[in-house]
């Protein structure tokens, strides 16, 4: 009776264990793809200025659509866009 005990809280372990990488490892996985997204973004409306489709300005507010008011205060005070 008790390896039949021990057997259960170790396969309820690994289990446990398994779930919790499995979370790990969507969520960064997640957060890759997300960032990539960002900077391709980045990288298309830097191109749209630079061949004149787009003026400086339209860039900038287009880049700080998405952002939170105090990463847009951040990152104007630091220079960039």
């Amino acid at each position: 009776m008790p390896e039949e005990i021990m057997l259960v809280i170790i396969v309820g372990v690994v289990g446990v264990v398994v779930i919790t990488l499995a979370s790990i490892a969507g969520g960064v996985a997640q957060s890759v793809l997300k960032t990539r997204e960002k900077e391709k973004t980045r990288r298309d409306i830097a191109a749209y200025v630079a061949e004149g489709t787009m003026s400086p300005d339209e860039g900038v507010k287009l880049m700080d659509a998405g952002r939170p008011a105090w990463e847009r205060e951040l990152w104007h005070k630091r220079g960039r866009a």
